[in-house]
C-alpha cells in the first residue's frame, strides 16, 4: 500500500534550479515519518469535512518494480490494461503518472471528465513536458540557472495555459441590476418579463411601500416565496428600495428558514400569499409584508447606490456544518448579466 502525504513547496521566485529541487526532496523527506498517516485524517485535521479536498491534483512517479508479464502466481506486481476509464484508480481531478525508463519517461495523465476536459489535459501535459525538459537541461548544464529563465523558456506552452478562460474584456453597462430591468421595461414594455399589468409599475409601488416601512440601503429583507411572477416583483422591489434580497424556497423546513431570516437580521420579510400556513405563522408578523397587495402609488426618495452595495445574500446547502450567506455585490450580479448571455448564446426571446 503507498500512502499519500502532501508535501508543501515553497514559493520558488529568485531560486536556481538545484536549490528548488533539493527544497522539493528536502520537503519529502520531512514527510516520511508521518506516512503512516492516512490521508482522510490530514484532512480531518486541517478542517475539511465533507465533498472537500485538501488538493484537487496528484504527482505519481513510479520508480518500484513492475512486472509486465506474470511470472508466477506468486508474484508481487502485476500489469494494469491501459485500457481503463479514466479515474479508475483515484480520486483526484487530475493525476499525472511520471514512469522511467532506460532511456526515456513516459507522462500519463488520468483525468475526471467532469471537471476538466481532454483538450485542457492535453495541453496541461504539454506545458509540463516543456518544464521537465528545460529542467532536465538545466540540471546537467547549468545547474545555477534560475526557475525564472525555465519558465521563460517554456514561455509558449505558459501562455497559453495564462490565457485559457479568459476573453475580451466587456464594459458592463449597469452599476446596479435593476437598471437593465428598468430601462428593458420603458424600451419595451411588452416584453415577456415586465407585462401582465406592468410589473415594473408594481415593483415601484412595492419598493415605495418598503421605503415608508423603514428599509434602507444596504439592509437584508427577505423574500419567502416559490417560484412566480410575484418572486420577480418582490426583488426588483428590495432593489429600487435600496436593500438586499435574501431569497428563502417556501418548501424549506422550517427550522431551515427561521435560520436564515434570523441570521440575515432582515429588515423586513416579503411573502407569497399561497406559501403554507406553518410557514406563515412561523414568520415575525410585525416583519412581514405580503406580495398579493396592490399597493397605492406613493413618492417615494430613490435611495443612491453604488455597485459595492448588497444586491443579493445567497446561503451554502450547510452539508459541512451550519448554512452560510454569501453577500452578491450590486456589481458582481451585473457582471454575470453581461457575461452570461453571450457566454452562454442567450438574446432576447431566449427561454
Amino acid at each position: 500500500m503507498i500512502n499519500t502525504i502532501p508535501c508543501k513547496i515553497g514559493d520558488a521566485e529568485g531560486r536556481s534550479v538545484l536549490e528548488f529541487v533539493q527544497s522539493i526532496q528536502d520537503a519529502y523527506v520531512e514527510a516520511i515519518p508521518y506516512s503512516h498517516i492516512g490521508l482522510a485524517q490530514i484532512q480531518r485535521w486541517a478542517g475539511i469535512t465533507g465533498d472537500m479536498k485538501l488538493f484537487q491534483t496528484n504527482l505519481v512517479f513510479e520508480n518500484l518494480p513492475v512486472m509486465t508479464e506474470l511470472g508466477s502466481a506468486n508474484a508481487l506486481f502485476k500489469a494494469l490494461p491501459q485500457d481503463l476509464p479514466a479515474g479508475a484508480f483515484n480520486d483526484f481531478a487530475i493525476q499525472l503518472v511520471l514512469a522511467p525508463s532506460e532511456s526515456s519517461l513516459s507522462i500519463t495523465a488520468d483525468f475526471d471528465h467532469c471537471v476538466v476536459s481532454k483538450a485542457t489535459v492535453n495541453k496541461m501535459v504539454g506545458y509540463f513536458d516543456s518544464v521537465l525538459t528545460e529542467l532536465c537541461h538545466a540540471l546537467m548544464s547549468t545547474a545555477d540557472m534560475k526557475v525564472s529563465e525555465v519558465q521563460r523558456r517554456a514561455r509558449g506552452d505558459l501562455q497559453q495555459l495564462l490565457d485559457f478562460g479568459r476573453g475580451p474584456v466587456q464594459a458592463i453597462p449597469y452599476e446596479c441590476a435593476h437598471f437593465a430591468f428598468e430601462q428593458l421595461a420603458q424600451e419595451d414594455p411588452q416584453v415577456v418579463a415586465v407585462e401582465h399589468g406592468d410589473r415594473n409599475a408594481k415593483a415601484d409601488r412595492l419598493a415605495a411601500h418598503l421605503v415608508h416601512n423603514g428599509v434602507k440601503p444596504g439592509q437584508f429583507v427577505g423574500i419567502v416565496t416559490m417560484r412566480s411572477i410575484e418572486m420577480i416583483v418582490g426583488i426588483f422591489a428590495v432593489l429600487k428600495a435600496g436593500g438586499a434580497y435574501v431569497p428563502v424556497d417556501s418548501e424549506l423546513p422550517l427550522e431551515r428558514i427561521s435560520f436564515i431570516l434570523e441570521t440575515a437580521e432582515c429588515a423586513s420579510i416579503l411573502c407569497h400569499p399561497e406559501i403554507p400556513a406553518e410557514v406563515y405563522s412561523g414568520l415575525d408578523q410585525s416583519k412581514t409584508i405580503s406580495l398579493a397587495v396592490e399597493y397605492p402609488e406613493a413618492s417615494y426618495v430613490r435611495p443612491r447606490i453604488t455597485g459595492d452595495h448588497p444586491a443579493y445574500v445567497v446561503f451554502t446547502s450547510g452539508s459541512t456544518g451550519k448554512p452560510k450567506g454569501v453577500v452578491i455585490a450590486h456589481q458582481s450580479f451585473t457582471a454575470i448579466m453581461t457575461a452570461k448571455p453571450n457566454f452562454l448564446s442567450v438574446s432576447k426571446g431566449s427561454r
